[in-house]
């Protein structure tokens, strides 16, 4: 009788213990996808609001496309029209993944700048950690060619009453 409750209470261990474990993979598999989520929802939302102060400056600043790279390209890269020398680009992106092509302005409804943020890549903090511990440490598990556009109407006057 007395082996049979030391065996059952051994197997109620072991049960435990299986729960346990299921528990906490269940748990962590749940945790990191809120931090997937939540890390793309930050990378995107960023982006947005670069792209949407690069644009609203561009409606009311007088600026030509000339200088290299031009001015609203440096506002979405560096959030300032002229960077440090030892600034780095918001997330990794480069000069080609922004577009902000200055219009002719007539001074009509129609003239809008537009801004495009495209082909910016987010990798997966979790396919990080799983192919670091395989020893291969080339992002494959990433999402690419996302693009934003933002626009608005050009505002700065050439003098005249319009």
């Amino acid at each position: 009788m007395q082996a049979h409750r030391r065996t059952n209470r051994s197997n109620q261990r072991g049960q435990a213990l299986v729960e346990a474990a299921l528990t906490i993979t269940a748990f962590f598999a749940i945790f990191l996808g809120i931090i997937e989520i939540g890390q793309i929802l930050f990378v995107h939302q960023t982006l947005v609001e670069r792209a949407r102060e690069a644009v609203r400056w561009a409606a009311v600043n007088t600026w030509d496309d000339t200088n290299s790279p031009p001015l609203v390209q440096n506002m979405v890269l560096y959030g300032t029209t002229t960077p440090d020398q030892s600034a780095q680009p918001i997330f990794g992106l480069s000069t080609s993944n922004v577009s902000a092509p200055r219009p002719e302005p007539d001074y009509s409804a129609g003239d809008r700048i537009v801004v495009t943020v495209s082909g910016y890549a987010l990798t997966f903090m979790t396919n990080a950690i799983v192919q670091g511990m395989n020893g291969n440490h080339s992002p494959s598990n990433t999402i690419t060619g996302l693009t934003i556009q933002e626009t608005l109407p050009y505002e700065v006057s050439n003098g005249s009453s319009h």
